[in-house]
């Protein structure tokens, strides 16, 4: 039986019904504008239920179920628990990981602003910054990046990535 008394656990099952609800409401009714607005909807959706999903398997880390399970990583964990490939569970883990290191980026993300494509690249940015680098300048490119995140996608923000160090730090650079 599921257990359904945690807020989340309970928002996430009210948000299976509404979506079920709707599965079969035809579209054709819905101009253009609306159509769009739907879309950009669904996307921020997506995106917060992407940090949600990488925030409860950061918990499932600290309780150490993948550990419990006789699980050679969370990884292989996620991926055999869920059906996942390996690639997209490693993936996961990975943006969970980044997540955890980064607030602005996870708060971002649980406000539906930035796209788990984009935060992969946020990540891997930051995380390429020089480890001696001000915490203070890593926060500021982040704060850069996610900004740009609504100019840029994915494959733009890695080309801005690639030069955060000159952005956040020009003596460094």
């Amino acid at each position: 039986m599921a257990h359904h008394d945690h807020p989340v656990t309970r928002a996430m099952v009210e948000v299976r019904q509404k979506l079920a609800d709707v599965a079969e409401v035809p579209l054709w009714s819905m101009g253009a504008d609306q159509a769009t607005s739907t879309l950009e909807e669904i996307l921020a959706v997506e995106a917060q239920l992407a940090e949600l999903k990488t925030r409860t398997l950061t918990h499932l880390e600290a309780l150490e179920v993948p550990q419990q399970s006789g699980a050679t990583s969370t990884g292989n964990w996620l991926a055999v628990h869920t059906n996942l490939t390996r690639a997209t569970a490693f993936r996961t883990v990975r943006v969970a990981a980044g997540l955890g290191r980064y607030e602005q980026v996870r708060e971002a993300m649980a406000q539906g602003r930035v796209h788990t494509e984009q935060v992969e690249v946020i990540i891997r940015a930051l995380d390429d910054l020089p480890d001696d680098l001000d915490p203070k300048l890593v926060e500021e490119a982040e704060g850069h990046l996610i900004t740009e995140a609504g100019r840029f996608d994915a494959v733009g923000l890695k080309k801005l990535g690639r030069r955060l160090l000159e952005v956040v730090d020009q003596d460094a650079a």
